[in-house]
């Protein structure tokens, strides 16, 4: 399976064509959860300036996990992670990343009638809301404004240390 991450915020959305950084907030939560496995794989030629490499992406905020319509994904499935190169579909894709492993998933959804944000089904306080937006990489502002009003699926997660309560 591939999961392709937005480089940049999508049209519609109020920062339309700023940058996500997804691909150096990802890489930070990875040297994160194991910096001896995921440095290595930034230099495996092993180049004097891996550590100065690894250090950029850890300048990032960590993003652990991503939001996806439907319910395709189970723990234990595996995905390359990818970003386009140009256009979204219509050029190639990247992988910049080895492939990950899903160690968790929730089920989450907006209630389309209140606007409520949903974890198997429990209404979420904003504390919770804010924590799942910062551990998939955006502020709570840039969360709300990616999300339809009405939306169901999936917080995959490749952290098997984060949890939601």
């Amino acid at each position: 399976m591939v999961i392709t991450f937005s480089t940049h915020f999508q049209k519609g959305h109020p920062r339309e064509g700023e940058r996500t950084s997804f691909l150096e907030k990802i890489w930070s939560g990875l040297l994160t959860i194991d910096n001896d496995l995921y440095s290595d794989y930034l230099h495996p030629d092993g180049r004097p300036d891996s550590i100065k490499h690894a250090d950029y992406y850890r300048s990032f905020s960590p993003k652990y996990h991503t939001v996806r319509a439907g319910q395709r994904f189970k723990v234990g499935d595996s995905f390359d992670p990818r970003i386009w190169t140009g256009k979204p579909y219509a050029s190639k894709q990247f992988q910049f990343a080895p492939r990950l492993t899903v160690k968790k998933i929730w089920n989450f959804s907006i209630c389309p009638f209140t606007g409520d944000y949903l974890l198997f089904e429990e209404p979420l306080k904003l504390h919770q809301v804010k924590e799942i937006a910062l551990n998939d990489g955006l502020e709570v502002d840039d969360f709300e404004c990616w999300f339809p009003k009405s939306f169901s699926g999936q917080i995959i997660c490749w952290n098997e240390k984060l949890q939601y309560s």
